[in-house]
């Protein structure tokens, strides 16, 4: 279901036209929250298996703009950024970073707007059909939180229950060392 009347569909074509230059944008943006070697190597390292990062961010990056610009729904937002927000998870504890990226979309997304907007003169069209888009971001950067939370709590259950087998192993080998200290006073 894609936005297909009046400014809805100039935007669209706006965004299908520019689709390379808001995703080189954003993935560049999103690469700079890293420290500068792996954001070097980020951006510099094509192969997906060496580069599993950066595959999953152009993959959300292109799964995110995808959706927006078709009309996508909840279920397509949370597809794309699913891989890449279990990999922000482990590698950023705060939600604030880890989210940036999604602020990064809007920035680019609104910057070609607005670019566009003031080279054909006004576009008033153009704007009002973005702020329904930005209604759309929100609606993703939703998704993206609650994808984020349900990634950290998945890991905070992970090491919770490491801990709780590495205390219980601790006990029995206590027990076990309790039980043959006792065997040699009484025998």
């Amino acid at each position: 279901m894609a936005l297909e009347h009046g400014g809805a569909m100039e935007l669209v074509e706006l965004l299908r036209a520019r689709k390379g230059a808001i995703l080189a944008r954003c993935f560049d943006l999103t690469a700079g929250t890293y420290p500068d070697e792996t954001a070097s190597f980020l951006k510099s390292e094509a192969d997906p298996f060496a580069n599993p990062v950066g595959r999953a961010l152009r993959e959300a990056l292109e799964g995110l703009l995808r959706a927006l610009i078709e009309g996508g729904t909840s279920a397509d937002f949370r597809q794309a950024l699913e891989e890449f927000l279990r990999i922000r998870a482990v590698q950023t504890p705060r939600a604030s970073e880890a989210l940036a990226f999604m602020g990064f979309l809007r920035r680019a997304i609104r910057d070609e707007v607005e670019a566009e907007a003031a080279r054909i003169g006004g576009a008033d069209r153009l704007r009002a059909a973005y702020l329904g888009m930005e209604d759309r971001i929100g609606e993703a950067v939703l998704v993206a939180c609650d994808l984020y939370v349900e990634s950290r709590r998945r890991i905070d259950e992970v090491r919770i229950n490491e801990v709780k087998a590495r205390e219980e192993r601790l006990s029995r080998m206590l027990l076990a060392v309790q039980g043959q200290s006792g065997e040699k006073s009484h025998g």
